[in-house]
């Protein structure tokens, strides 16, 4: 006020004047649209949707006729102004469907589109006098499709959605073949509760675990889930054919209810049917589980565990005799569900695991332990031995199916067996005191589980195209073996596709054979070259995104892997082993392969 009244009385007296200082503007702080979506959670919805009268889902849980999403505008600013209302126009890409909403609440619920699929969205944000900020998002909110097929390992059994308390009364003599063949007295405190009692499906298994992770992991897609993986079910009966369940219902019941489950390829196809037949959903993963009852495993571990071994006994029988020519007859059943399943549903990727063959290792315990009786060290290598055989039929499956063979169950079980302290599989004790029976037994526990999602967590790999993708072609040109190899010797070179080591695919294995002087020699054109396609990673496990060759002269081996880094390895490379004793030269030759017409098209 002094400075003021100062330069007030200098104007006045016509003295030199003092400016007013500046008065600094306000800056205007913009408004800001933040929004962020997601779509409403629907792997529980389609998991409680199965009907066991029916012995199927809701059609209408597993086609939805709408599409949903949620928007959300809260995060906004209104800057220097008050924001009064929201708004949303929502518009799908491709067709003439239009809404509108403006609304006080900054939280929009869309319940009712026609589709799934791309949507343009128009935001503003309004005051009392009109639109304060507008900006325009493009969004694509979708839902996975995933299908479990298979047996016990698939359908959870030995892991109750709910467990029941029971006790048992094994009488005087604790005789395995007496618990085995369950010849015990069993009192219920507790009822069991299953998701399906008579396939004992439960909600603990790792395929749904997978399922439920998968839905986790993005808020912008949901998941279905339909699993009609049954206890005790075989490729043909259970898969290919009817099957009446692990329990199939008292006959005091209705008539209906006691008929015969149908064939899960069959059920399976009446509810999704086919994307362009029967106007049906693609599949986007099919996850299999099948093989072991089809040998009789549980026979194996029933005969092997009840089998009295008297002085210079091995046991053999207990193994040898219930596979019989099991492992032999695997091949025909896998190639028939294969055809089945490309007859009847469309499958983006179909996923087979491997079961742990170590499940014994180091013999039995408990109730499977008992003296003279039980299951001993030597058969539970047995055993091992013919988990590994079909792991290896499985595998052989995939690569015939073009399924992708994910292998970790065995590895993930290890140190992890029956006798454990923290084993990973249901003993017979608990299999009978918290379900009621001994189907439970020897099957993964909820660790086990575990291990089944993490490897699913690891292996399955979605919207990964087929095309366009690389042809990589191998020419070897000329080959030197020295002379300390026998005259004549045998050369395998080995074109294999997977990274970093090559244990995905079936190696493609060609012979050639070249005096060991030391000199180089020429390669017959038809006898050293390969094709492989090789794709963008991630990919499928059955699409390989590298690939090594691999060259052995009797005992000694050279080898190289190429993988995007170097190109697919173009041009032109020399492999030798570490002592010189041999060497390769070959060509690598590199072009890219387009889609066909008619994937271009749709």
């Amino acid at each position: 006020m002094i400075a003021a009244a100062a330069a007030t009385a200098a104007a006045v007296l016509g003295g030199p004047q003092v400016p007013e200082p500046p008065v600094e503007a306000k800056p205007v702080r913009p408004p800001v649209i933040r929004m962020s979506w997601s779509v409403p959670r629907r792997y529980e919805r389609a998991w409680s949707a199965w009907r066991p009268s029916a012995r199927s889902y809701a059609r209408s849980s597993v086609q939805p006729s709408r599409g949903w999403v949620d928007i959300a505008l809260c995060r906004s600013s209104g800057g220097d102004r008050s924001i009064r209302r929201y708004g949303v126009r929502i518009q799908a890409v491709g067709s003439g469907y239009r809404r509108g909403v403006r609304t006080p609440r900054c939280r929009i619920a869309f319940r009712d589109l026609p589709r799934l699929g791309a949507y343009d969205l128009t935001l503003s944000l309004y005051d009392g006098d009109g639109a304060i900020a507008e900006t325009t998002e493009r969004i694509a909110p979708r839902d996975r499709l995933v299908v479990s097929l298979g047996d016990s390992m698939a359908s959870g059994e030995g892991n109750p959605d709910r467990p029941g308390r029971y006790s048992v009364d094994v009488g005087s003599r604790r005789r395995v073949d007496w618990i085995w063949n369950a010849k015990v007295g069993i009192e219920e405190h507790r009822r069991v509760r299953w998701n399906d009692r008579r396939c004992h499906r439960s909600a603990r298994n790792g395929h749904a675990l997978f399922a439920r992770d998968l839905e986790a992991s993005d808020p912008h897609t949901s998941v279905t889930f339909v699993s009609l993986a049954c206890s005790g079910a075989k490729l043909v009966e259970g898969l290919l054919a009817p099957y009446d369940g692990i329990e199939p219902p008292s006959r005091s019941g209705r008539a209906r209810d006691h008929r015969r489950l149908p064939a899960q390829v069959d059920a399976l196809a009446a509810m999704v049917g086919h994307p362009v037949r029967s106007g049906g959903r693609t599949i986007d993963a099919l996850l299999l589980s099948a093989g072991i009852n089809d040998i009789h495993f549980s026979d194996v571990v029933e005969g092997c565990a009840t089998n009295l071994r008297g002085p210079g006994r091995t046991g053999s029988a207990c193994v040898d005799e219930a596979i019989g020519a099991g492992l032999q007859t695997l091949g025909p059943r896998y190639d028939r569900l294969g055809r089945a399943l490309r007859d009847r549903v469309d499958v983006a990727e179909t996923y087979i695991t491997d079961y742990p063959s170590n499940a014994f290792d180091g013999g039995g315990c408990g109730l499977l332990g008992a003296p003279r009786f039980g299951i001993n060290r030597w058969e539970a290598r047995r055993m091992a031995d013919v988990g590994g055989r079909l792991n290896a039929q499985i595998r052989l499956a995939a690569a015939r199916n073009g399924w992708s063979y994910l292998a970790g169950m065995t590895d993930g079980f290890a140190g992890h067996p029956y006798c454990a302290r923290d084993g990973f599989l249901v003993s017979l004790e608990a299999s009978f005191a918290r379900q009621g029976n001994r189907d439970g037994a020897v099957h993964p526990n909820r660790s086990g589980h575990r291990v089944l999602r993490n490897l699913l967590d690891r292996g399955v790999v979605l919207d990964r195209p087929a095309y366009p993708h690389r042809r990589v072609t191998i020419t070897v040109e000329r080959l030197r073996i020295g002379e300390g190899f026998p005259p004549r010797a045998r050369l395998d070179l080995t074109a294999l596709s997977g990274e970093p080591v090559p244990t995905r695919h079936v190696p493609v294995i060609r012979s050639l054979a070249a005096p060991p002087t030391g000199a180089w020699v020429d390669v017959p054109p038809e006898a050293g070259r390969f094709e492989i396609d090789v794709y963008d990673a991630p990919q499928p496990q059955r699409r390989a995104t590298a690939y090594s060759l691999l060259l052995r002269v009797g005992g000694a081996t050279a080898g190289a892997t190429h993988t995007a880094a170097d190109e697919l390895g173009a041009g032109t490379h020399e492999l030798t082993d570490v002592q010189g004793r041999f060497a390769l030269r070959y060509r690598v030759d590199v072009r890219t392969v387009p889609p066909p017409p008619e994937a271009s098209s749709g």
